[in-house]
């Protein structure tokens, strides 16, 4: 009977939701979350079927105890939570009333926002022109989850052309949700319109597979004005605030609604870092070419003197199909051939590495003091050009994705290709009138030659240069942030890192940081104890240049069944520099001593013991032999 009625609780799971003999709704879309704010966020998916709607949500995925519903049948289910707690993980399960229908694990969560305003390291994934749904866009999304293994992903900004051919509803599912299916449910895209988007959805009605697949904060629910519309808008994440704009099917024109918003929305925006988005780049000569595409050229002349006017650190766009980058820049709003080399507020790469980060003097919007605008257009599809614009300082000519990473004072971004190689970095640094503080950690500081140590920057966050020597010669070895450094000969190295911004500098020094020994120590061999039973010998051992001796109770050990750990007394020596000890105690009648050795290297590394009279490897318990102390 107990057996039937665990398979009856089995068939009852997996039938939820029939009703008169027909079956249940599937998911055929998501689940994917949208418009996460400090205290909200909406959680959607679509069945094949139309059902009610019921979310599950907890702070572990093993009590979902907080629940949300909508008795209303539909096939497009969307929920939003509200009263969350900002920059919290929520564990979620979604379905109907009748159960569950995916979620309630680990895998299913959502992060809220942290408030506006706030400071926190942060990674957001730029995807330009994603919507192939091939190979190419699989390896580009690949190369991504491989770079990006050690931190979830807070954003994805989505720059138009999302859906190719003619962006219409089934094209959506194969680009984004069947494509990106485990980082949507987690992570909210924030989308941007495109010139193939504009094929099947209309921003004048907000109607069509675009506007019906996202949720856009039209009414200012996730920060920054009010737009009244879902074809711009913008939002708050931690001290970031994102513009999209819409390049595509509205009206560019001094004085037009979104040109009026974007002043408002500026005005009021208080965040140490400004991003604006959207799908036609100012600057281009790939695949597109600015000075001739009325869309291009209406966006550089119209929309970027408001930008620079307020301050705009950053311009993400698509488009053109490839990776273009500027130098620092302000004030160029004609055609290429009006470049001039004092519009380069900053004409340097950028890198830490060589001529330094890009500097702004400090928080928050500071008119003019440069932009970088950024073309990442190649994730998925590829075209050619002359790639010779002068206020471009990189092109490449690959399919790729654009990994940005703010963090207090600073803002790195990277450019990844498909097979998940580095093709481009750069910084900026917005200095506050305030020298850094150097700080540093290593992993590992011991080890045997030769000896690869990473080091991590704790400096404060508004630093802009580093110099670090690791190896106490009084010469600067990296300029990196965090350099990984291999030391090749034994010996014990001073590390320093002497950090810098416009407003000072200062220095942190570790003496004899780093220990590099010449091997791990083996096992030591032939210990022999004198019939005086003072005298004890053993065998020197290569990378050892120091001896623990340990004595032990051979009736303990004994009565234990071989447990040296309660047996052993104490230390005879600890730090022997010789091969050689002696030990004046002299056991009770009936009693009987036994003795261990091991070797230690200059850097503490611990051999296993040889036990006397028996060079048996693994005779030992683990807790005598691993010890990384001297003498247990």
């Amino acid at each position: 009977m107990r057996i039937l009625k665990v398979i009856g609780l089995l068939v009852a799971l997996t039938m939820i939701g029939t009703v008169g003999g027909q079956s249940g709704p599937v998911i055929v879309r998501g689940p994917y979350v949208q418009m996460a704010v400090p205290d909200g966020i909406t959680v959607r998916w679509r069945t094949d079927v139309p059902a009610d709607t019921r979310v599950r949500y907890g702070l572990d995925p093993a009590d979902l105890s907080f629940l949300a519903e909508d008795l209303l049948t539909t096939t497009e289910h969307e929920v939003r939570l509200e009263s969350l707690l900002p920059n919290t993980r929520y564990y979620y399960a979604i379905g109907t009333t009748s159960g569950d229908l995916a979620g309630g694990d680990p895998e299913h969560y959502f992060v809220t926002s942290p408030v506006a305003g706030s400071q926190q390291a942060s990674r957001i994934w730029v995807l330009g022109d994603f919507g192939s749904a091939d190979i190419h866009s699989d390896a580009v999304r690949d190369a991504y989850y491989n770079f990006n293994t050690d931190r979830p992903t807070d954003l994805v900004l989505l720059l138009g052309d999302n859906a190719y051919g003619e962006g219409t509803d089934a094209q959506h599912q194969a680009a984004l949700f069947d494509t990106l299916p485990t980082l949507i449910r987690n992570a909210s895209m924030w989308p941007n319109f495109g010139n193939h988007d504009v094929n099947s959805s209309h921003s004048s009605t907000q109607t069509g597979p675009y506007f019906d697949s996202f949720n856009m904060p039209a009414n200012g629910e996730s920060g920054g004005v009010a737009s009244g519309t879902e074809a711009y808008y913008s939002f708050d994440f931690g001290n970031v605030h994102f513009i999209a704009m819409n390049s595509e099917d509205v009206n560019r024109t001094p004085g037009a609604p979104m040109l009026a918003w974007l002043e408002q929305d500026l005005a009021a925006s208080t965040a140490d870092w400004v991003v604006a988005y959207w799908h036609h780049p100012p600057y281009s000569k790939g695949a597109h070419d600015s000075d001739l595409e009325i869309r291009m050229v209406q966006m550089r002349e119209n929309v970027l003197p408001i930008l620079e006017g307020y301050g705009v650190d950053l311009v993400l766009t698509g488009h053109s199909h490839a990776y273009e980058r500027s130098y620092l820049i302000d004030g160029h709003y004609g055609l290429s051939g009006t470049f001039m080399e004092t519009m380069k507020v900053d004409g340097g790469d950028g890198t830490l590495g060589g001529t330094g980060a890009y500097q702004k003097s400090g928080k928050g919007l500071n008119p003019h003091e440069g932009t970088v605008y950024v073309v990442a257009g190649s994730a998925s599809r590829l075209g050619s050009g002359a790639f010779d614009h002068p206020a471009v300082y990189l092109s490449i000519y690959i399919r790729g994705s654009l990994v940005l990473d703010p963090d207090g004072d600073r803002m790195e971004a990277i450019f990844l290709d498909d097979a998940g190689l580095v093709r481009d970095r750069f910084m900026i640094v917005k200095n506050t009138a305030v020298a850094p503080v150097a700080g540093f950690s290593a992993t590992p500081v011991r080890g045997a030659a030769p000896l690869t140590v990473r080091f991590q920057d704790l400096s404060s966050t508004n630093t802009a240069s580093w110099a670090w020597d690791l190896d106490g010669d009084a010469q600067d070895d990296s300029i990196e942030r965090e350099p990984e450094f291999v030391y090749d000969l034994p010996g014990l190295y001073d590390v320093t890192l002497a950090v810098a911004n416009d407003s000072g500098s200062d220095l942190v020094s570790r003496p004899l940081y780093v220990c590099v020994s010449t091997g791990f120590p083996a096992e030591t061999t032939g210990l022999t104890v004198g019939a005086d039973h003072a005298s004890l010998n053993w065998s020197a051992v290569p990378a050892a240049e120091q001896y623990d001796v340990v004595r032990g109770d051979l009736v303990t050990l004994r009565s234990t069944g071989g447990d040296f750990s309660a047996a052993v007394i104490g230390c005879v020596e600890s730090g022997s520099l010789d091969t050689s000890s002696s030990d004046g105690t002299v056991p009770s009648p009936g009693n009987g001593f036994f003795y261990l050795v091991r070797g230690i290297s200059s850097c503490g590394e611990a051999g296993t013991y040889d036990e006397t009279g028996n060079s048996q490897a693994g005779g030992r318990d683990g807790e005598i032999d691993g010890a990384a102390n001297s003498c247990p």
